[in-house]
Parts: structure tokens; C-alpha cells; sequence
């Protein structure tokens, strides 16, 4: 027994080292030398928060023991969490879940006095603001900036300025490109630091001297899905590449110091965090490797004391597949979970017509904020899959079935337009049917029952709030095109979610109503979509709104299905629903889980497709990281 024991150690061992020749192989003489040296680093790691559902982003106070958190799976507030009890401090107090509004982003200013974060609006007339508030339940929140069209997402913030002067920030223009801005405390004014392409960076931050500001973007002349780091002086606007690698590469932080740079990358062949030395905003030296093997970081933040706080996405969530009494439409046993596949997530599944394929969209999560798109075809009788990428401009991705089962109609923005293309399912090929005029949404499109016809949504925004939302029909064979109708207005609710019948002829949607906050199930006919008087099958109470896209259909058109969620589980479960489109009673269909979304039912009722499974976050901390001499002594280098 010991002498097979030793085998088996060998064995493994041998595997291993094996592995890790060929990650050094594919590495430079200095790249492989510094992962050497990673063995021996004293970076440390360790978990202060575990699989809650308070998403921690890079807000810590000075102590490192308190953190700013947006709390947007209860109210929607702003609070400072204790993550040593878990209490919350409430900096925001909404009257009702989202109401009047929720805290996004937070940014604690370096001396730990104030936080900086983008209020949205529950009523979509209003326009998103940013605001400055001291940590205090007591305070009042004052504004500094209000976007320039409401219901929009403009503004983003990053980081104050050593000074508490400014907060940088990325803002989005009209036609889809993105400015680095910063944003003035005192006064509603900014000053636009340089004017990117589409894409944003994963983090900005601000040396410690105020001088220099640091950013990752995809990197042009190579691929666009992978990252560099660079290092702008903002009294000259002059612009250094730091980091200029084949791998991907995205910002964490700039320490403390002032000296160095933290950040991720999978040059190794997993992502880890590395570290440059930097001198006046050029680089010294080449990358060490500090901590290998961060998978699920996503955003972080150093306190003072050299500490790096950072989240990673935690989690269960997957596809899975349950057989169904085609009659009741009741769930029959137990599900099944189609296979996993490591990073990124998938959406909006849809059966192919003879119900022997899943399509799906599928992020690959190659880095924070950084998205490859791809259509998944799932054979759902093997359990395997292949993966169609697409161009890497392409967000907003959405797919159907056409009748022939051969190919899939893929909705998709690029910067500021929509457009619809076709893929082949077998060869991945893409051509184009048609593309919208810039600046007006895609929604909701479906192909009607006569395989041809292709009914779909449009809203083009205005200034005012209102928003000109058009019903489309358009003839796949032929391109011919026209508008049923178009109608000016705001609706009497926030629509949270919604589905079109298999048929194209019913829109299905859950509407958060301004005045009672109630949801309201209901349905409109293209005739009621003209006139703008919809049907309520449900009023569901505030408490019971599942937050999560949960509207489908039965294959006949004449069963709704829906979410309710369960407020005597003290986890966020959604139990799943029918409702008779004529009106009548609702019925439970025997399925109730975490994170439940996106049901959709084949062609013969028999199964249904949906997405289910907790996505959490966990709160780390990374110490001793700076080189001795960096860190020179500071008091507090662990966290209290």
C-alpha cells in the first residue's frame, strides 16, 4: 500500500511539473523567471466575506473593515456594510424596493470622509445623476451632475482624486464612444480628459501625486479582445503604453506608494496579478508575477496601508433542461444541468423547431467589463456543444430560430446601431438582413407562424423623456419592410422585463407601477400596442416581484407563464407560474429555485430551458504585496 502510495505521488507530482514546463515554455526568459520567482513572493490572500449577495465593487473605507456597498437585491439603498458582523448602515433610505431610486457605483474619497455614486432614477423620465454625500445616515446627498438624456446610462465613476477636487470617470457620448472625464465636486462641471473608441476600461485610477491617471484598453492592433495598460499625464495629455503584451492584460490598481501598478493577466496561462514599478509615468524594469491564480477576480481597491480589497464573482448559475406534463404544464422530476464551462455566463435560450437543439448567448469573461460574445448551439441529447464567437464589437446580443431549424436571425449592437444578421448554425457565418438607423433601440422581434414575416420593436429616446416606440413587420423573403404604428409617450410604469408569443401577435410584459409599486402583469395585442391600452392578467405585490427576466410562453399562445418570488425564504427564490392569456387562475408548475430566468418551452410542451443558480460575490483581501522597501515599514500592512 505505501509503495502504491508513492507511485501515485510521483505520478501526480511529475504531472504537474509537466504542466507547468509547458506554461514557462510558452513564456520569455523574463516572464518565466519572474513566475519562478511567485513561488516565493509574500503576497498573501484571504477570504473576509463569503457568498452574500452584496456586490462590494471598490469602495473601502481607510480601515479596511467597513465598505460602501450598493445593497440592490433588497431596497436598492447605499450602506456601509461592517464585513465583520454583516450589518448594514443604510446611507439612502428608499421607501419601497427601488423607490425612488438606486445607488450604483460608490467611491469612497481617499481620506474616507465622503462617497461618490450614480443615483438612477425608478422613473425612467428622470435623468441618471451623480452624487456626493458624507458617510453618514444622516446626510444629504448633493448633486454634482445630471446626464444629459434622461434614462440613460452616461456616467460612470473611478476614482477621486488625491485631492478630493475631482472624481475620474468615464462618460458616454450619443453615438456610442466613451470619454475619460473628471468630474468636479464643487459645482456642475467637468473637464474631458481624452475621447476614446466604444469600448471603456475595465479601471481608471489616479497616481498618488494626482499627476498621472492609469487605464487598460483593448488593444487595436492586435485582436480588441485583449487588453493593455496605459499611463496618461493629465497637465500635458501626453500617453505612455505601460503594459504591451500578447496576453490580457487589465488594470487593478496604482498602490499607495505612488511607485507601483497592480494588475491582472494571463501571460501565465491563468490570470494572476502582477506588479511594475513606474516612475514618472513610465515603467522601470520589467512585471513580477505577486499572486498566481485569481480566478473570479473582477474590481478591487488599495486602502493606504498597501492592503488590495477586491470582489470575486462567485456562484452556480447554469442551463438547465426539465420535462413537462404537456397538458398541466407542471415540471416532471427532476431537472437536468447541462454541462459547465468554465468562466462567463450564458442567456435567453431558445429551442430550435424540431426541439433537439438549444441555442444560447454565451459570454466568455475574459477579463472585468470584458465581453467575447458567442453563439452556443447545444446538441441537448449528447450534452455537448460548439461555440459560434462573434465580432468582438457586438454587444446586446440576442438570438431566434428560423423555421428551416438551419440558421438563427442574431440582434446585436455595434456602438450606437442595431442590426440584425443571420447565422449559419453549421459553418458560424454571418450575413446581414437589415441594420437600424443609429441611435434607435432594438427590442422584441419574433418570426410569425407563416415562417416569413418578422414582427419587431423599436424606441427612439428623446430629450424630453418620452420615447417614439415603433411596431415593424418585415418580409424575410423579399426585405420589404413597414410600420404597423408608432406612438409618442411615457409609460405609466417602469417595464421590467417582456416576451413576444410564439406567433408575433401578443407582446407580454411586467410592468413596475409608478403609483402602488405593485408589478403588473399584462399582455397587448399589436392592435393594443397602437393604442396603448394594454390588458392586466395580475397585480403582484412589491414584495413578490421576481427581479430577474421571467415572462414565457406555452407553444399555443394560450398560457403565460411567469415568476413570483417567495418572501418567506430568507434566500431570494422564484417559484414558477402559469396564467391563462384569456384570463383566469393562476397555477404553480412545481419548480422554485435561486436566480430563476429565462424559461422558454419547446415546440411540443414536453421541456422547458431556463436558467437558474446563484450568482454571489466574495469579498478578498491581497497583503504584502510592494516590495519591503516599498512598504517601508508601514504600520498596518495586514488588515485589522
Amino acid at each position: 500500500m505505501f509503495r502504491m502510495c508513492i507511485v501515485a505521488f510521483v505520478l501526480v507530482f511529475s504531472s504537474a511539473c509537466e504542466g507547468r514546463q509547458r506554461s514557462l515554455a510558452r513564456m520569455t526568459p523574463k516572464e518565466a523567471f519572474a513566475a519562478e520567482r511567485a513561488d516565493t513572493l509574500r503576497a498573501t490572500t484571504r477570504r473576509l466575506q463569503g457568498d452574500d449577495r452584496t456586490d462590494y465593487q471598490v469602495a473601502p473605507l481607510p480601515d479596511g473593515v467597513h465598505f460602501v456597498v450598493s445593497d440592490w437585491w433588497d431596497t436598492g439603498d447605499l450602506a456601509i456594510r461592517d464585513v465583520r458582523t454583516g450589518t448594514l448602515q443604510r446611507l439612502t433610505h428608499n421607501t419601497a424596493p427601488s423607490t425612488p431610486g438606486e445607488g450604483m457605483d460608490p467611491r469612497v474619497s481617499r481620506d474616507g470622509k465622503l462617497v461618490a455614486f450614480t443615483w438612477v432614477p425608478l422613473d425612467r423620465s428622470q435623468p441618471q445623476e451623480l452624487r456626493v454625500m458624507e458617510l453618514s445616515d444622516s446626510a444629504t446627498p448633493r448633486t454634482i451632475r445630471r446626464a444629459s438624456t434622461p434614462g440613460t446610462f452616461e456616467m460612470n465613476l473611478e476614482d477621486w482624486s488625491p485631492d478630493g477636487r475631482s472624481i475620474l470617470g468615464v462618460t458616454r457620448l450619443p453615438d456610442g464612444n466613451r470619454q475619460i472625464v473628471l468630474y468636479f465636486v464643487n459645482g456642475d462641471s467637468m473637464r474631458v480628459v481624452t475621447t476614446l473608441g466604444w469600448h471603456a476600461p475595465v479601471r481608471l485610477n489616479f497616481s498618488a501625486d494626482g499627476r498621472y491617471i492609469a487605464y487598460d484598453l483593448p488593444t487595436e492592433k492586435r485582436s480588441k479582445k485583449d487588453r493593455d495598460i496605459y499611463v496618461r499625464e493629465l497637465a500635458s495629455g501626453r500617453e505612455t503604453v505601460l503594459i504591451d503584451h500578447p496576453a490580457n492584460d487589465f488594470l487593478l490598481g496604482w498602490a499607495p506608494d505612488g511607485k507601483h501598478i497592480l494588475f491582472g493577466s494571463d501571460r501565465s496561462g491563468t490570470r494572476g496579478a502582477w506588479l511594475i514599478q513606474v516612475a514618472d509615468g513610465h515603467r522601470v524594469g520589467e512585471p513580477s508575477l505577486v499572486r498566481p491564480d485569481l480566478w473570479g477576480i473582477t474590481v478591487g481597491s488599495f486602502t493606504a496601508d498597501g492592503s488590495f480589497y477586491y470582489d470575486v464573482g462567485t456562484g452556480n448559475r447554469g442551463l438547465y433542461v426539465a420535462n413537462l406534463d404537456p397538458t398541466s404544464g407542471r415540471v416532471i422530476g427532476a431537472a437536468t444541468m447541462m454541462p459547465r464551462s468554465g468562466a462567463g455566463d450564458e442567456y435567453g435560450p431558445e429551442w430550435s423547431p424540431d426541439g433537439r437543439l438549444l441555442a444560447t448567448v454565451t459570454d466568455h469573461d475574459r477579463a472585468p467589463g470584458s465581453h467575447e460574445w458567442a453563439v452556443r448551439i447545444w446538441s441537448v441529447e449528447k450534452g455537448d456543444y460548439r461555440d459560434h464567437a462573434l465580432p468582438v464589437d457586438l454587444t446586446n446580443v440576442s438570438v431566434i430560430w428560423e423555421p428551416d431549424g438551419r440558421s438563427l436571425l442574431v440582434r446585436s449592437q455595434e456602438k450606437a446601431q442595431f442590426s440584425v444578421q443571420r447565422l449559419d448554425v453549421q459553418s458560424g457565418k454571418l450575413e446581414p438582413v437589415f441594420t437600424l438607423r443609429s441611435g434607435v433601440q432594438l427590442g422584441l422581434m419574433r418570426i410569425k407562424a407563416d415562417g416569413h414575416t418578422l414582427v419587431y420593436f423599436t424606441g427612439e429616446p428623446a430629450s424630453d423623456g418620452k420615447t417614439t416606440r415603433s411596431v415593424n413587420v418585415r418580409d424575410l423573403a423579399t426585405g420589404a419592410e413597414r410600420t404597423v404604428c408608432r406612438r409618442t409617450g411615457k409609460a405609466a410604469g417602469r417595464r421590467l422585463y417582456g416576451s413576444l408569443s410564439p406567433d408575433g401577435s401578443t407582446r407580454a410584459s411586467l410592468l413596475l407601477d409608478d403609483s402602488t409599486k405593485n408589478g403588473l402583469l399584462q399582455i397587448e395585442t399589436i392592435e393594443q400596442l397602437c393604442t396603448g391600452e394594454p390588458t392586466t392578467l395580475l397585480t403582484i405585490p412589491n414584495k413578490e416581484i421576481a427581479g430577474l427576466p421571467g415572462t414565457g410562453w406555452s407553444p399555443d399562445s394560450r398560457w403565460l407563464t411567469f415568476l413570483r418570488r417567495l418572501t418567506q425564504d430568507p434566500d431570494p427564490r422564484s417559484e414558477l407560474w402559469r396564467i391563462p392569456v384569456g384570463g383566469g387562475t393562476p397555477e404553480r408548475l412545481g419548480l422554485a429555485m435561486a436566480g430563476l430566468m429565462m424559461q422558454t418551452i419547446s415546440r411540443d410542451g414536453r421541456r422547458m430551458a431556463y436558467l437558474g443558480g446563484e450568482s454571489n460575490d466574495e469579498l478578498w483581501v491581497m497583503t504584502n504585496i510592494l516590495p519591503s522597501s516599498a512598504r517601508g515599514g508601514v504600520p498596518g500592512s495586514a488588515p485589522k
